[in-house]
């Protein structure tokens, strides 16, 4: 079955980008690359930040015998194995994996899921108050009310299964009720918002490298629009996926498919690069 599941994601995202490739000019998309100049530093030099406050939202979250200098090595460790495993959050069995033993399994598992519930939480409270923005540019009503509703849904979801337990993957146990306060925690909050600007920032300057100054507030919401379509798993550590999406939401406000395609490649290739350390560190311990 497992082996059925990575043929299928392999070919939807064959699909998906003979769909974006046979949609946009090639000659185009080169003049673009060759626009690279030194605005690249400012995305290359905000991984480590990232990082940063990825590793401590989960040193916030676990509480325990874990420095937050090892997670921070354990999160770079599993962005790299992101790059080869379904969604963008594929990295996640590695950090179960590395702290199962220490922590225990059912520990670990809801630690790493209320991590990623924050995450996805923070995205969408961006999304929120950037909707009104979005609206006021493009008039796009379903846009601008979508994130309302996630986050009415998300607390829906969060006041029903708040106080329960339910069975994950079959031998395990999700106990909300001891992890509730944690996802709605302030620090934590403010930890994941900071996270997601920061992604939001690199992608401003990437636009900005190719010319194009746009409302910072429009950047997040498009930002955190793609992040949730890239959770669905059902490419390759959301290839394609990204692409399209973001060749949809910029060209709303005019953006050339060519520049969004160029960026979202552009981005996934330095990601690969800043990620690989992680993966250096990874085979030199083994």
């Amino acid at each position: 079955m497992i082996k059925y599941n990575r043929i299928i994601k392999l070919v939807i995202t064959l699909i998906l980008l003979y769909l974006i490739f046979s949609r946009v000019d090639i000659s185009k998309l080169i003049q673009v690359i060759y626009k690279i100049n030194f605005l690249i530093i400012l995305p290359l030099t905000l991984y480590i930040p990232s990082l940063i406050l990825n590793s401590a939202r989960l040193y916030q979250i676990i509480n325990k015998k874990v420095s937050q200098k090892e997670l921070f090595k354990i999160n770079w460790i599993s962005a790299f194995f992101s790059n080869f495993l379904p969604s963008n959050i594929g990295g996640d069995s590695y950090k179960f994996i590395s702290l199962r033993k220490r922590l225990g399994n059912q520990f670990v598992l809801e630690s790493v899921l209320i991590d990623r519930i924050s995450g996805v939480l923070s995205i969408i409270i961006l999304s929120c108050i950037s909707s009104i923005i979005i609206y006021s540019n493009i008039k796009n009503l379903f846009l601008s009310l979508l994130p309302w509703i996630i986050l009415f849904i998300f607390f829906i979801l969060l006041g029903i299964f708040g106080q329960k337990k339910f069975k994950i993957f079959k031998k395990y146990t999700l106990n909300m009720g001891r992890y509730k306060y944690k996802i709605l925690n302030p620090k934590i909050i403010i930890n994941s918002v900071g996270y997601t600007l920061l992604g939001a920032v690199s992608l401003f300057f990437y636009y900005l490298m190719f010319g194009y100054t746009i409302n910072f507030f429009i950047v997040i919401g498009f930002y955190c629009f793609i992040q949730l379509l890239n959770m669905i798993p059902i490419s390759i550590n959301a290839i394609g996926v990204q692409e399209a999406s973001s060749i949809y939401f910029f060209s709303l406000i005019g953006i050339p498919a060519e520049v969004s395609l160029a960026i979202s490649l552009l981005s996934r290739i330095v990601m690969i690069i800043q990620t690989s350390i992680g993966g250096l560190i990874y085979f030199f311990e083994k």
